[in-house]
């Protein structure tokens, strides 16, 4: 399976290419990327996966949960995968909520051009952001590599194998 990991810190990482010894495949990833909102901070990390899985990772951390569940952009609805949440029992600590956007090859392309704006739908509350291109491209330098990397590692993953988002207690914006 793919994993869509986030590191416990989001410091400034360079864009990396990680392989899965155990199921073959490997996952480019970009920069971390802060989008302030006026309910809390997302951060996201674009991908590319090496069973050609296109988007992006989303930590949202808030005061309050808001259980998102839906991403759009200008009126078209995306594949949104909703990983894990966890809200600490304390005073003054954030929810945090973990998923992925995922866009179709194309789509990606345009963004490492234009960027891409988005809204992200919840239960209780929405998130907007704009991506910037570079969020994108940067992955798009990293794909040839990724297609030597997935070749060399013995092949690729079945193309059926499904997109998993990390756990909350691994995605901890800083």
């Amino acid at each position: 399976m793919i994993v869509v990991g986030l590191t416990s810190c989001v410091a400034s990482r360079p864009p990396h290419i990680e392989s899965d010894v155990h199921t073959g495949s490997s996952m480019a990833y970009g920069s971390y990327h802060n989008i302030r909102a006026s309910t809390g901070e997302l951060v996201i990390r674009a991908f590319i996966s090496s069973n050609s899985d296109y988007g992006f990772s989303t930590v949202y951390g808030s005061d309050d949960k808001i259980g998102i569940n839906e991403a759009w952009s200008f009126g078209k609805k995306f594949r949104y995968i909703k990983g894990g949440s966890v809200k600490r029992g304390c005073r003054g600590c954030l929810a945090k909520e973990v998923g992925a956007v995922i866009l179709s090859e194309s789509e990606f392309h345009s963004a490492a051009v234009n960027g891409f704006e988005f809204e992200l739908s919840g239960k209780a509350g929405d998130v907007t952001g704009q991506i910037p291109p570079q969020a994108f491209s940067e992955v798009l330098g990293l794909q040839v590599k990724l297609n030597a990397t997935s070749s060399s590692a013995g092949g690729d993953a079945p193309a059926n194998q499904t997109l998993e988002i990390a756990t909350p207690d691994e995605a901890e914006p800083g």
